[in-house]
């Protein structure tokens, strides 16, 4: 309870409900407006009067020390990880956490550019790739198998075929978007709610953790 939290990569707040009714302070670091206006009122409606919101990216500079550092699902879109894995183990005096998928989320993209560009797509990092990072930068973090509460869908074909169209830089022209639509009858399964989901997405997510010894530098 008398802990000082880094937040980093807060989006809209998901966390913070949780983290300030269980430690002393949150420092929340968001650097998109869109999602700090997002993070902003739910603090506000919440009532949380001990978080603190910050629009800065990470590493910050003119932050203050903090006890933990959490980042989660953060990492998939940052491009140099060894100074933002750095960054955590240094500000955080006790302990850090981050949370990734197995899998980038954007894994299930691979098929559909295979089967629409003829091509074979590199498969990105996920959290054994960010373990493998933190021993190479000297941090012994260990892993933890946590179980994945969300499951990716789409809300209808209209939003999968545009937004895959998107991640496949795809023209918007009929016979493009009816080779993907044949792909996403294949590829795609309708959810419990009426969705469509990709196949075989992760049951389980990764928590890498490390703690530091007491007055280590």
């Amino acid at each position: 309870p008398t802990d000082h939290v880094f937040d980093i990569g807060a989006g809209s707040g998901r966390y913070e409900p949780t983290l300030a009714a269980a430690v002393a302070e949150v420092h929340a670091l968001e650097p998109s407006a869109g999602m700090r206006e997002h993070l902003t009122g739910r603090v506000a409606e919440a009532g949380l009067a001990n978080v603190r919101v910050h629009g800065r990216s990470w590493p910050a500079e003119g932050v203050p020390p903090c006890d933990v550092a959490i980042a989660a699902h953060v990492l998939y879109a940052v491009r140099e990880v060894g100074p933002f894995l750095r960054a955590m183990y240094e500000a955080a005096g006790r302990a850090g956490f981050v949370l990734l998928s197995f899998r980038h989320p954007s894994s299930f993209v691979g098929p559909f550019w295979q089967r629409l560009r003829g091509e074979t797509r590199l498969p990105l990092p996920g959290a054994l790739e960010c373990l493998n990072a933190l021993y190479q930068l000297g941090i012994p973090a260990q892993l933890a198998r946590v179980p994945m509460l969300n499951r990716f869908s789409y809300a209808n074909e209209d939003e999968a075929l545009a937004d895959l169209r998107w991640r496949l830089r795809l023209p918007n022209d009929a016979a493009t978007n009816g080779a993907l639509a044949a792909a996403m009858g294949e590829l795609l399964d309708r959810d419990e709610q009426g969705g469509l989901a990709p196949r075989q997405q992760p049951s389980h997510a990764a928590v890498l953790w490390w703690e530091r010894a007491a007055g280590e530098e």
